[in-house]
């Protein structure tokens, strides 16, 4: 809706017998609280009572997304845990995961150092703007978490896997 162009995908999941939820929207509106509290089957409720109405103390929910509910019950009964996150700190790896495929990124240094040196002296001498480093870093990781998706589908045996992409927010 937010693109300005129909998908027919929700009326194709239905003719497979899949239940689309019409008008649907997250339970939270950060997305480390949202995936904490589905993750964990829970409403964070108890968080928000213990942590009080002004703070911005993220440790509890952050735990949460390190240690939940739904990745326990599946390692549980035989199932490999594959934490397929991104570059987004919350989620880029989870500790009880049993595989944690991340697409290696350049530290905030190194970012900095191409930003205010290499970057924009080769755009200049090629008459090219450089890209935005926040557009490319979501596509390589998008394009990273697709590939190790169908690496894994392939792997034998059964697993559970929690892949968090970030394909809504700007290419």
């Amino acid at each position: 809706d937010l693109g300005g162009f129909k998908s027919d995908l929700p009326d194709w999941l239905e003719s497979k017998g899949f239940y689309v939820a019409r008008d649907a929207h997250a339970n939270y509106g950060r997305t480390a609280m949202s995936l904490a509290a589905t993750l964990n089957l829970e409403f964070l409720d108890k968080v928000a009572a213990e942590m009080g109405p002004t703070s911005k103390d993220a440790t509890p929910v952050n735990e949460m997304l390190q240690d939940h509910l739904v990745g326990r019950f599946f390692q549980e009964r035989g199932y490999r845990y594959v934490h397929l996150g991104s570059w987004f700190g919350a989620t880029k790896t989870v500790r009880i995961a049993d595989e944690n495929p991340t697409l290696d990124t350049a530290t905030d240094f190194e970012v900095m150092l191409d930003q205010t040196t290499f970057a924009p002296t080769l755009a200049s001498l090629q008459g090219v703007p450089a890209m935005p480093q926040h557009h490319v870093l979501h596509r390589e990781a998008a394009l990273f978490d697709l590939r190790e998706l169908e690496r894994i589908r392939t792997e034998p045996g059964p697993k559970f896997v929690m892949a968090h992409l970030l394909l809504p927010h700007e290419p």
